[in-house]
């Protein structure tokens, strides 16, 4: 009896060996597989072979049938999470994740892959997540922000804009930045970054070299033109920014700071260093026709004609901006007057509408002018109320 209880141990240990044996592929299993086309189960198995038996030959054949296994996938259009799980587990294995040729298949299957998910509003938030973590995964994102960029764009102003920054921002660095910066999903990015670099950074020095090391000289250049046409925003916070930027990497004209300063004060412009600067400004141009004739020249060109400032805030402050306006611009409270009263009268031509909007309430603080042009003052008060 002794015996045959000392045998059974032994005889469970070779069957278990036996069936081991029999899922292990050799590297005669996997040329085989090779040769039928047979790529899940190649990689399934490729590692069956012994660390030190994985020559260049089993390497060729390991980068091959995982580049076919992604074709494959693109032309039967299976765009899948199990596929995509799956290309994610071969991109940690030894012999692929340093894979140039498998690195750029994959890249492009996951590009196609969030194309199509992006698409379906009900399974978006998942799709969002594995977008971020297939970036996340990416190896050498410097070399692949082409891929960042275009993934940001399948989702644009739907993520964090941490994980937004993250997506684009070794594309905006990189030496071709001038062709993603020109971008309006990019850009809006961009503006977000760079509001928040304006509120982290506490000098102007540190503030420059931070812009400098997150955006290219190109994407600069290139994002140079939104950033002046964001000084004609109404949006205080956003024109603040952009000229904080615009004047830290010398990228706009005193000519162009007359007028944007000036426009700052006419949409009606709020406390702070930058309202100091353009009331500063104004004045200077008080003194300087040429310089005020070149803003008008500029602000004429505009419909509406920007009038914040004559609506909407305290009447001592309005009338404080009045003042301000009509000692050292005064040729713009001429031109508005005019403007306003010809719309009444029904002189001229006015595609766009009013082009006046605040005409009431500012010729009730222009009628207290003590330099108001008194032509214009007779013509309004002579004509019916409105």
């Amino acid at each position: 009896m002794g015996k045959k209880y000392l045998v059974l141990p032994f005889m469970f240990l070779a069957l278990f060996t036996s069936a081991a044996n029999a899922g292990i592929y050799s590297i005669k299993d996997l040329e085989a597989l090779e040769n039928a086309g047979q790529f899940k189960e190649f990689l399934d198995h490729a590692f069956d072979i012994r660390p030190l038996d994985r020559d260049k030959h089993w390497q060729a054949m390991l980068s091959g049938m995982a580049v076919q296994y992604i074709s494959e996938a693109v032309k039967h259009k299976e765009y899948s999470e199990r596929v995509l799980g799956y290309i994610e587990y071969l991109m940690t294995l030894q012999g692929l994740k340093n894979d140039e040729f498998f690195e750029s298949k994959r890249n492009d299957y996951g590009l196609k892959y969030f194309t199509e998910c992006s698409k379906n509003t009900e399974g978006l938030e998942t799709c969002k997540k594995a977008l971020v973590n297939f970036w996340v995964n990416t190896p050498n994102k410097t070399k692949n922000h082409d891929l960042g960029i275009n993934l940001a764009l399948l989702v644009p102003g739907t993520l964090e804009h941490e994980e937004a920054w993250n997506l684009i921002s070794e594309g905006v660095q990189s030496n071709i930045g001038e062709f993603y910066c020109a971008k309006a999903p990019v850009i809006k990015m961009i503006f977000t970054q760079l509001d928040r670099m304006v509120l982290k950074e506490k000098s102007d020095d540190d503030l420059r070299v931070s812009i400098k090391i997150a955006l290219s000289a190109d994407c600069r250049k290139s994002l140079t033109p939104a950033l002046k046409t964001a000084l004609r925003s109404r949006d205080p916070n956003l024109f603040e920014t952009a000229f904080k930027v615009l004047t830290l990497l010398g990228s706009i004209t005193p000519k162009e700071q007359d007028l944007f300063y000036t426009l700052f004060i006419l949409r009606g412009p709020h406390s702070g260093a930058i309202f100091n600067e353009a009331w500063n400004t104004l004045e200077s141009m008080g003194q300087n026709f040429p310089r005020r004739l070149n803003v008008m020249g500029e602000l004429t060109r505009l419909d509406p004609l920007p009038d914040g400032a004559f609506q909407g805030l305290d009447p001592k402050k309005t009338q404080v901006l009045m003042e301000l306006i009509s000692k050292n611009l005064p040729e713009y409270l001429e031109h508005y007057a005019r403007t306003c009263l010809d719309y009444l009268d029904g002189k001229g031509e006015f595609p766009n509408g009013n082009p006046t909007i605040a005409c009431r309430d500012f010729f009730k603080m222009y009628l207290n002018l003590s330099h108001a042009n008194g032509a214009l003052t007779k013509r309004y008060l002579s004509r019916p109320k409105f």
